[in-house]
């Protein structure tokens, strides 16, 4: 009776160890994934359908939002025209959305070094991204480290048109070569914010097998390939946070080994944020 005991006891033991070892090896991450907001605070109510803004992001953000979660954006959240308090009013609110990575697309530069400095750098400096920058007056990240549930992601983000840094796929297979030549490349998640186009992007993939993803940071029309056998994704948001994309990363002793991808429609959830909208209102009419 005693050795009967004993056997239970020691295949309980040995079925709650291999269920605690299974679940620390096999975990699913849920990466969010936005892009061109475009400094788009409130649905402008300018055209026949509604229009995604950072009020219907917020409410999103404040229902989904889990600590396990990855929220990343792809860059150029900011509006290209040369309004310093609209964009100061978006930085201010963007910056309470706990983003983990936030990619640097041209708009964020074209305001000059001041507002740069004294805006971003002050209220979101820990979560900048920009690869391939030369200039290292600016504190920016080249790569970011992201740790969840015992597996790692890491991020680039690559200007690659000519009017902007890389001119060809030799010059950005080399800089994605020496930021990646010194990390652990079979395990965890590389993915690339990318300023270039699709053509460019799907080479990086086929050039750099061990990239999960790129998320086009200056592409304004929405798209999603996923590739199952490949287990990598090209994904573009959209513009002004019409769209969201969710990418579910599934890691089996840390490697990527299924994904699952979607853009999920933002414009129907209400702007609930009223706080937001009532100061971006007062804004709006102290400038007309």
């Amino acid at each position: 009776m005693i050795r009967n005991l004993k056997n239970k006891t020691i295949t309980f033991l040995l079925i709650v160890i291999s269920f605690f070892f299974f679940t620390i090896q096999s975990q699913t991450i849920d990466l969010y994934v936005t892009g061109n907001i475009n400094g788009a605070v409130a649905d402008c109510q300018c055209g026949e359908t509604k229009n995604g803004s950072l009020a219907r992001l917020t409410t999103f953000y404040q229902r989904t939002h889990q600590p396990e979660q990855v929220w990343v954006d792809a860059g150029n959240f900011l509006t290209s025209y040369r309004f310093p308090e609209h964009n100061t009013f978006f930085i201010n609110h963007f910056s309470q959305l706990n983003y983990d990575v936030i990619a640097l697309g041209e708009q964020e530069f074209i305001h000059g070094d001041k507002f740069f400095n004294n805006h971003l750098l002050k209220k979101i400096p820990e979560h900048l991204l920009f690869t391939n920058s030369r200039n290292s007056k600016k504190p920016v990240q080249p790569m970011v480290t992201i740790r969840r549930s015992g597996v790692v992601i890491y991020f680039l983000n690559i200007w690659a048109e000519n009017y902007l840094r890389l001119t060809n796929s030799t010059d950005i297979e080399a800089l994605l070569g020496s930021h990646t030549n010194n990390t652990p490349r079979e395990n965890g998640s590389w993915i690339v914010f990318l300023q270039g186009d699709i053509k460019l992007a799907q080479h990086i993939l086929q050039k750099f097998p061990f990239i999960t993803g790129i998320i086009m940071g200056n592409n304004q029309e929405e798209s999603l390939q996923l590739n199952s056998i490949d287990k990598s994704f090209i994904l573009s948001p959209g513009i002004e946070a019409e769209k969201i994309g969710r990418v579910k990363l599934h890691f089996t002793a840390g490697k990527v080994d299924g994904i699952a991808a979607e853009l999920i429609d933002l414009r129907e959830i209400a702007e609930e944020d009223s706080l937001l909208l009532k100061e971006f209102k007062t804004l709006t009419e102290s400038l007309n």
